[in-house]
């Protein structure tokens, strides 16, 4: 399910004709008996430095949350009729965390997108993307590749209520 909010600030610096405003992705991925992975394509704030190279963490924080900076690809499809949307996801291997947290995994893994202003990122979200599964995944010593697939809402069974004379009598004023 998609939520698309764009604030004012983000229409006013799309119309201006120069600004100082970026955008940042935001990626976390879950799943059974895994810590939450939070990376960005984003390098903003340093968190601190690595213990052995001696080199900045870098990332961006979101409220309490720390997104990590990974270099990563988001492929948006095409859209076809009649089919699920599919988006490819390529994430360098820089961590090596990952790659085992694929490996051992029963089900898919969620992934959430969420697009932020960098200004703000603590503010409500540009765009949400939620409920997205891995659904193949591929990997090798510098790239870790995978399909994330997400049901379209459209095709989903409206279970909740269910439209009967006796409960809806309204709906079928005038029917015998």
């Amino acid at each position: 399910m998609a939520l698309v909010i764009t604030s004012d600030e983000l229409r006013r610096a799309a119309a201006a004709e120069q600004t100082d405003e970026a955008l940042a992705m935001l990626l976390t991925v879950s799943g059974d008996g895994m810590d939450t992975l939070r990376v960005t394509d984003c390098n903003k704030d340093t968190f601190g430095y690595d213990a052995n190279t001696g080199t900045p963490v870098e990332g961006l924080l979101v409220g309490k949350e720390r997104f990590y900076c990974y270099p990563f690809k988001w492929v948006l499809p095409d859209q076809k009729a009649g089919e699920n949307s599919t988006v490819s996801i390529t994430i360098d291997n820089v961590d090596r965390d990952l790659v085992p947290a694929i490996r051992n995994q029963r089900k898919a893994l969620n992934f959430e997108c969420t697009v932020v202003r960098v200004s703000a990122p603590a503010a409500a979200p540009e765009f949400a993307l939620h409920d997205i599964k891995l659904v193949k995944a591929g990997y090798d010593v510098f790239t870790i590749r995978g399909t994330l697939a997400m049901d379209s809402y459209l095709n989903r069974v409206f279970t909740h209520e269910k439209f009967y004379p006796n409960r809806w009598y309204g709906l079928f004023k005038g029917i015998s």
